[in-house]
């Protein structure tokens, strides 16, 4: 809770889970509390005007990916198998109904600055935000939207040998340093990924691929 600073989280170590969804679960959520700190320090320790965006969810998602063994000790993987295990489940529910899995244009994900921008696009048409329902089972916006955030970073850090790792690396800088603050996000992503807005539909093809036959294949 970004006015409290508090993490909530519930124990999850009864769930099919386990102990490793647990400890992703509490690793997810203290990104949060890292991300807001760091920011702070980063200005003077002033109260830094953040929100959960599509990096925020993201970095979390990576950074939770981890595997835990009996005593506790953790090996990071970059692989939140939680996320990608629901992805799979969703993406083969929507293959038997000749359904792809849904993805957000690029552009719009990198300009919205909060969970409840999900509601707020949805409502200009009436139409769900992700335009694809699955009759099978049950697939929330918000899910999707988390997943995607996390795809995405990872797509940042993984894609052609790492060929956008440097603008990832500039983003989190950005970030750390408020400038994608105030509905700033997208120009800052294209100013570090070198793009304009005639390049977010080869991006998108490029992502797209990369969910398909890599991450929804692992």
């Amino acid at each position: 809770a970004p006015t409290s600073r508090w993490v909530y989280t519930l124990g999850v170590r009864g769930s099919n889970g386990g102990l490793d969804a647990s400890v992703r679960n509490v690793l997810r959520l203290g990104t949060y509390q890292l991300l807001d700190w760091y920011t702070c320090q980063h200005n003077r320790w002033g109260s830094p005007d953040t929100s959960q965006d599509w990096f925020s969810a993201g970095l979390a998602g990576y950074l939770s990916g981890v595997q835990v063994d009996v005593d506790l000790d953790l090996e990071f993987t970059g692989l939140n198998t939680d996320m990608l295990s629901e992805a799979q489940a969703a993406a083969e529910a929507l293959r038997r109904e000749d359904k792809a899995y849904p993805l957000l244009p690029l552009e719009t994900m990198a300009g919205m600055t909060a969970y409840r921008d999900l509601s707020r696009v949805a409502a200009d048409d009436g139409k769900p935000f992700f335009g694809a329902v699955s009759t099978e089972v049950s697939i929330r916006d918000v899910d999707l939207y988390l997943r995607q955030s996390y795809m995405f970073v990872l797509f940042l850090q993984e894609y052609d040998e790492g060929r956008y790792r440097a603008a990832f690396d500039r983003y989190l800088g950005a970030h750390l340093n408020r400038e994608t603050a105030h509905g700033m996000s997208q120009q800052v992503l294209e100013r570090c990924l070198g793009i304009d807005a005639e390049d977010w539909p080869r991006l998108d093809a490029e992502f797209r691929a990369f969910v398909d036959d890599d991450l929804l294949q692992r």
